[in-house]
């Protein structure tokens, strides 16, 4: 007669191999039967669009320059784009070739300067033309492309935190450094990839290049003020 024990030890067995038949003939694995957890950055998307930057600048028959309230912004301008602009800088003045005005001629070049000055090189600033009314005070146009990141939309419902029977993170868990990521980013346009590389310096490669022809160092040379020696005040 068999023991208590040993009846309980195969019933334990049975039991297991009914499982383990059950999972052979649905295909179902114990590891796929629970989904697998995403990151934040997966589950919390932050959708970044292309957006134009503008700015317009009055023109008139009896205004010979910009004010300083325009040139101003022509300077803030200038400077968004330093920071975040993508491409070119357009200027567009009002009309065709035939009647646009001096009055936009002069602003437009005026403009240009100012970019210049905020460190935009005019081979980075192009014109156009736009179609207008042939009115005296048509603006110059002054755009460039730039990105916008929008964060997730968190939910204000929150579950309880003390109930984790399954201790998976909370159904918000991430959302917030998301949205933060979002509202934080100076160029949204690196959540897209990263920066294409910077053109390397043709004489600095040359000189590296001559250097380990002669066998010799092609390190930087540092002054001594520029060495810094660990502390020997702890011994």
């Amino acid at each position: 007669m068999m023991g208590r024990r040993t009846v309980s030890t195969l019933a334990r067995a049975a039991a297991l191999a009914l499982v383990a038949g059950t999972a052979a003939c649905t295909g179902a694995t114990i590891s796929s039967v629970r989904p697998e957890a995403k990151l934040p950055s997966d589950k919390f998307k932050i959708t970044v669009r292309e957006t134009r930057e503008k700015l317009e600048i009055p023109t008139s028959a009896e205004k010979f320059m910009l004010t300083l309230d325009e040139r101003a912004a022509v300077e803030n301008f200038g400077a968004e784009h330093v920071a975040r602009g993508h491409g070119f800088v357009t200027i567009a003045l009002p009309g065709d070739e035939e009647n646009t005005t001096e009055a936009a001629v002069v602003a437009a070049a005026e403009a240009r300067d100012i970019l210049y000055a905020q460190g935009i090189p005019y081979e980075d600033v192009r014109g156009t033309r736009y179609r207008s009314d042939n009115r005296p005070d048509e603006p110059i146009v002054l755009f460039f492309t730039a990105y916008e990141a929008e964060g997730p939309d968190c939910h204000r419902e929150w579950r309880d935190f003390g109930i984790t029977w399954s201790g998976d993170n909370t159904h918000n868990f991430g959302c917030a450094s998301q949205a933060n990521l979002a509202a934080m980013v100076a160029d949204p346009r690196d959540l897209l990839g990263p920066r294409p590389d910077d053109a390397p310096d043709p004489l600095r490669r040359a000189q590296v290049l001559d250097k380990y022809r002669r066998g010799e160092t092609t390190i930087t040379d540092r002054a001594k003020a520029e060495t810094a020696v660990v502390s020997s005040a702890i011994d």
